[in-house]
């Protein structure tokens, strides 16, 4: 293996521009979807049906990060 191509990225990564004023932003959300009016309807199958109960609670979570 020859080393040239190691060596070029190794130079053009140490030696590239950096962004000197970026800011980093995050955002962070946890959300409880569980219904909460029941019977609920749900579709999937084809096949339409209710649920009269909650068997485990129903969450989403998303995570944001901009660099503007």
């Amino acid at each position: 293996m020859k080393p040239f191509p190691f060596v070029a990225a190794l130079l053009l990564v140490t030696f590239a521009p950096a962004k000197t004023h970026g800011e980093l932003r995050a955002g962070a959300v946890k959300v409880d979807m569980t219904p909460l009016v029941l019977p609920v309807i749900r579709n999937g199958g084809f096949i339409e049906a209710s649920d009269s109960k909650v068997v485990d609670p129903l969450h989403a979570r998303c995570l944001v990060l901009d660099d503007r």
